[in-house]
């Protein structure tokens, strides 16, 4: 965002140094005012646009290049999420890779708890395993794979190659899973 003078590359609209709207600056030198900048993201199903720039990350999902709010989006992930692939090999059978979209990563904090902690220390006393230890880290992990999936939907990759999953535990009885993968654009041969 530029806080100086400019015109509004879209509408035409001159912003001063005293407005209060801001100009958003691309890499072309483009210019764009607060309203035009919005407009940008407009769900191309039911046309609502954000109602400021805080509210874009979380509400409005690039898929295919377009933009759709929350409501509309949820159908269209969904149906990308069964399709997509996620793999721990460096390729996939059957597939060729058309484009490399670069590496993403999501990570995800759990705290144990006192419950699953104190199950967990008696399960180790006699060699069991810790069924809430297992849980708290299978729900993690499946998170962690469907919020990589969806961050790589909205930078139009299909499918995620190479994929790779870390633990690593905190103080304060919490765990971190951090889940990181080459993000491809896929072809059926």
């Amino acid at each position: 965002m530029a806080q100086g003078k400019g015109v509004c590359s879209n509408c035409n609209k001159k912003i001063g140094l005293l407005s209060v709207e801001k100009m958003h600056e691309f890499e072309d030198g483009s210019l764009l005012c607060d309203s035009c900048y919005l407009d940008l993201f407009k769900c191309v199903i039911c046309g609502k646009v954000p109602e400021s720039e805080d509210k874009i990350t979380g509400s409005y999902y690039r898929i295919d290049g377009k933009y759709y709010c929350y409501e509309d989006a949820q159908p269209i992930v969904k149906q990308k999420l069964n399709e997509f692939i996620l793999t721990m090999t460096p390729n996939i059978e059957d597939y060729r890779i058309v484009e490399y979209l670069g590496i993403d990563s999501v990570e995800i904090v759990i705290g144990t708890g006192l419950f699953s902690e104190f199950s967990g220390e008696v399960s180790d006393a006699f060699g069991l395993r810790s069924a809430g230890f297992e849980s708290k880290l299978g729900e993690a992990k499946k998170q962690a794979i469907e919020a990589l999936k969806v961050k790589a939907i909205e930078k139009d990759a299909n499918a995620i190659v190479a994929a790779d999953l870390d633990y690593t535990e905190f103080s304060g009885n919490r765990v971190g899973l951090i889940l990181s993968g080459t993000l491809v654009k896929v072809k059926k041969l």
